[in-house]
């Protein structure tokens, strides 16, 4: 899942930001399960939840009234949530995976509209600093708990040569 942050969500949306909650909406109950434990760091109960968790979810992934994820199938793409706007709307946006923006903005890093202007070592910084973090600071995931300890980050930015405003 991705969240997206531009000028254009942040003067739409309350957060400024515009996201996928399908997979959160499908409310399974080995997910409540484990997110209650979370805080409570990784032990063989957890792991049995995520394995549940895991195979529930692949039941439902790419599936219609379930969740779509374009790495898996090509198809996913015609279920993707399209927001249409013209380029002069929008300056800059950031698109980063679940991982990167609950972790970035975790630590303080949301300045939205440098980030869109960072270019790609920037942006490996900000991703290291997020990991560092994670790996120094909260190790067993108690501070900020994933499901699965050390998570994927990505980040893209899309942003014109302007100033980010």
């Amino acid at each position: 899942m991705a969240k997206v942050v531009s000028d254009l969500a942040r003067r739409e949306a309350a957060d400024g930001v515009l996201t996928d909650e399908r997979m959160d909406e499908l409310d399974l109950a080995p997910r409540r399960q484990y997110r209650q434990r979370l805080a409570g760091g990784y032990d063989e109960t957890h792991h049995a939840l995520l394995r549940q968790l895991q195979t529930q979810q692949g039941e439902r992934r790419n599936r219609p009234r379930g969740f779509w994820i374009a790495e898996a199938s090509a198809e996913a793409a015609h279920h993707a949530l399209v927001e249409r706007r013209r380029v002069s709307e929008v300056s800059w946006a950031v698109l980063a995976t679940d991982g990167a923006y609950n972790t970035m903005t975790h630590v303080g890093l949301t300045d939205w509209p440098a980030i869109a202007q960072a270019g790609p070592s920037e942006l490996s910084a900000i991703l290291d600093r997020c990991q560092q973090w994670e790996r120094d600071r909260d190790p067993d995931a108690r501070q900020f708990p994933e499901p699965n300890g050390m998570t994927t980050r990505r980040a893209r930015r899309y942003g014109s040569a302007r100033s980010p405003g």
